[in-house]
This record gives structure tokens, sequence and C-alpha cells, in this order.
């Protein structure tokens, strides 16, 4: 209905969106995109190949350390200055993006416990 051309109404710009509704939207995208971000990045973690376990540990480290009230200072505040001249991201979609970053990390750390907590012979028996 935000979008807009339905039944005749208007579009309603992202900057206009307040309260519950963008709540869900921010809340639905985050996890939608941070599930498979997150398994992604769980396996990588527990890969045999240094290079992509340096990565995802690295990414998932950071990510963990830092407050969300942090990241979304980061994403309105200072994201802006360090993109090219020209270019602007609307606020609602460098919030979103950060929320499913700062999500993948936590779900990488839950998929990776899930993964530790599977016993070594059934491990073994699956694969």
């Amino acid at each position: 209905l935000l979008h807009g051309g339905f039944l005749g109404l208007q579009t309603v710009p992202t900057s206009q969106w307040g309260g519950l509704m963008l709540t869900v939207v921010i809340a639905a995208v985050g996890i939608a995109g941070a599930l498979p971000l997150g398994i992604l990045l769980a396996l990588g973690r527990r890969s045999d190949m240094p290079a992509i376990r340096v990565l995802c540990v690295t990414f998932i480290e950071f990510w963990r350390g830092v407050p969300l009230i942090t990241v979304l200072f980061m994403s309105s505040v200072m994201l802006p200055l360090f993109l090219p001249e020209g270019m602007s991201l609307d606020k609602l979609l460098r919030a979103m993006l950060m929320v499913v970053f700062f999500e993948a990390a936590y779900i990488a750390e839950v998929v990776r416990g899930g993964l530790q907590a599977i016993p070594k012979g059934q491990y073994e028996a699956a694969a």
C-alpha cells in the first residue's frame, strides 16, 4: 500500500514513513537478507580455507563488536560522506543494509553454534 498505484493511492515517500510500518519493513528486510548471508558466513567461518575463514571471522567479529545504534548513526550521517560525488542512497535503504549486516553476524554465530552441536559421528555419517 505504501508503494502506491493501488486503488488510486499515491506513493508515500520513504522519508514520511514512520512507526509500526517502518519497523515492520526494516525487520522483514533485515531478517530476509540476513538469513542467507548469515548461513554463508557461518559456513565460511568453519571453512578449511584460511582466507575465507579470516574474512568471515573479521566480518562477524566487527559487526558483533559495534552497537546497533552506532551502526545506524554511521549509516545515516557518515556513510554519505564516503560515497562518490553525486551518488546518494535513500536513508531507509542505508539503514536496511546496515541492519542486514548487523543481523547476519548474529545469525552466523547461531548457525555456527548449531553446526558445532552436531556430534562428530553424526557429521561423518552424513558426509
